[in-house]
């Protein structure tokens, strides 16, 4: 499952990380997620560490790609590239033609979308933010027209909420009404809101984006991988014998295999393929009604936060 997160520098994405690893990061006791890279596992130890101390991790304009394991009580349940676009559409006042293809193309992989509002520029009511926020608006209603052959999540955070006071009007918001009504118009997107808070103490609110995330780009995943199972099934249905002349053959091939596994040849015959085929197929097949299980379980856990006020959808 590829999940984009988007939005400007310093718009609190690196510390989003921080907190969304120092909640789950190779938590067995619940949902968790577990980091696959060594070097960014120690990387976001680090962060997360320093988060405790109330230290912000430093942001930054590379464009990276974090590779996870959502996991359950410490089982594996779905893989998922967490990526970080810092592409020049965002960094540029005039986008070119090349900037929104990349964009569009990076769109195209994805599952679901992260989308950073910087909360402290929102609450601004000068107006000083009108070109940013045009320049992500076209980037999001660029990406309601691409085909994804299912719903599509799209997560809008704002970030910094604890830097600001209780209450205060988000007037940036003004300018995404427009998008808003077209999400909540469309069959093929869908969308939910929510005020994030990184610090020291609160670093629960990243779950919720993340879990939008995995429940909406579930059956997009699934659906991936049921194309997948077919290809394999399809090839374990070319490789097993149909006739007695064929299994025959298979019975020969067999022993001629176990002969050269003696020897250390690594002969793999046809049956062997079928055979092995198959296990892969139904051992994808648990792991997706595991992985549906675990979406339906995140439908209520989102239902519930909805109604807490925690999030809100359109």
């Amino acid at each position: 499952m590829n999940i984009l997160m988007v939005g400007h520098s310093r718009s609190g994405k690196t510390s989003f990380m921080a907190g969304m690893y120092k909640y789950l990061g190779d938590d067995k006791s619940g949902y968790g997620i577990r980091a696959k890279n060594a070097t960014q596992k120690r990387h976001l130890q680090r962060m997360a560490e320093q988060l405790s101390y109330g230290k912000y991790p430093t942001g930054t304009d590379v464009q990276q790609m974090y590779n996870f394991e959502l996991t359950c009580l410490g089982e594996d349940i779905i893989p998922f590239n967490w990526m970080d676009y810092r592409g020049g559409i965002l960094l540029s006042d005039d986008p070119d033609d090349e900037d929104m293809n990349k964009f569009l193309k990076a769109i195209k992989t994805a599952d679901a979308l992260v989308v950073f509002l910087d909360g402290e520029k929102l609450s601004d009511n000068s107006g000083r933010w009108t070109m940013e926020y045009d320049i992500l608006l076209s980037c999001i209603e660029n990406s309601l027209d691409v085909d994804h052959q299912s719903w599509f999540p799209i997560c809008f955070v704002i970030t910094k909420c604890d830097m600001l006071p209780d209450g205060i009007p988000f007037h940036g918001l003004n300018r995404f009404h427009t998008l808003f009504n077209q999400i909540s118009d469309s069959k093929k997107v869908g969308a939910m809101l929510v005020q994030c808070s990184i610090n020291s103490q609160d670093y629960f609110t990243p779950f919720l984006a993340l879990a939008y995330c995995i429940y909406g780009g579930t059956p997009i995943y699934i659906q991936k991988r049921l194309d997948s199972m077919m290809s394999a099934a399809n090839r374990a249905k070319q490789h097993r014998p149909e006739t007695l002349i064929g299994w025959l053959a298979a019975g020969t091939e067999q022993l001629l295999s176990g002969a050269a596994n003696i020897i250390d040849c690594g002969w793999q015959t046809e049956l062997d393929k079928a055979e092995s085929a198959n296990w892969d197929y139904e051992k994808e097949q648990k792991q997706l009604e595991k992985l549906q299980a675990i979406a339906e379980e995140l439908e209520e856990k989102l239902k519930q936060w909805s109604n807490d006020d925690m999030v809100t959808f359109f």
